[in-house]
C-alpha cells in the first residue's frame, strides 16, 4: 500500500489488514511485525545503495556537511544496513523510529536530528522518498528535498510539493 511507505510498520500493518477486511489486534500486529522483521534479516545481504549514493555521500562529508539520518526503522536495522554498506562512520546521527514518540510525517525526527546536530532548521535540508519524509521535514522547518531515485510513488512525491526535486544522488553535490 503505496500511501503507508514511510509510516510506523504498525501503521503499515493496520491499514493492511483493515484493507482486505481482517480484523486487528495488538498480537496479530506484533506477529506480522515479527515475521516481516524476520524476513528483511534473512534477505539483509540484498540490501544495496542506490547507483551513485555512497560516492555522493562521501563527497558531501569531505565538503564538510554533516549528515544524519531520519528513518521509521529500528536503530539496530538502520544500523545493520549503515554498516553493511559501509556508510556508518559518514552519519554524525541516525534518528530511528525506536527514538520516537511521533513518526513521520509529524516533525518529531527531524526536531531530534537537528537538536543532535545542534543546527538550526535553516542550517539543515531534509532529503526524502516519500510524501511522509517531505511533510515531516517541511514541518520542522527544512528545506525538502524530494530523492525521486528511490521513491515509490513520485505522483505521492510530487504531490507533496518539495521544494527541490532530485533524480540522482549526485545532485546533492549541486545544493
Amino acid at each position: 500500500m503505496e500511501q503507508c511507505t514511510g509510516l510506523h510498520l504498525y501503521d503499515i500493518f493496520t491499514a493492511t489488514l483493515e484493507h482486505f477486511g481482517v480484523s486487528v489486534s495488538d498480537q496479530l500486529l506484533a506477529e506480522a511485525i515479527a515475521i516481516y522483521r524476520a524476513h528483511l534479516r534473512a534477505n539483509e545481504a540484498s540490501v544495496s545503495t542506490f547507483p551513485g549514493m555512497s560516492e555522493s555521500l562521501i563527497e558531501l562529508v569531505q565538503r564538510g556537511w554533516r549528515l544524519g539520518i531520519v528513518t521509521t526503522k529500528p536503530g539496530e536495522a538502520a544500523y545493520r544496513h549503515l554498516q553493511s554498506q559501509g556508510l556508518t562512520q559518514l552519519f554524525a546521527v541516525v534518528v530511528a523510529g525506536d527514538q520516537c514518540v511521533n513518526l513521520k510525517p509529524h516533525p518529531e525526527p527531524f526536531l531530534k536530528a537537528l537538536q543532535a546536530l545542534d543546527v538550526g532548521s535553516d542550517e539543515a535540508i531534509g532529503v526524502g522518498d516519500s510524501e511522509h519524509d517531505i511533510h515531516s521535514a517541511r514541518a520542522a522547518g527544512l528545506m525538502t528535498v524530494g530523492a525521486c531515485w528511490g521513491t515509490i510513488s513520485r505522483d505521492k512525491l510530487l504531490a507533496a510539493r518539495p521544494d527541490i526535486l532530485a533524480e540522482h544522488p549526485r545532485e546533492l553535490l549541486t545544493l
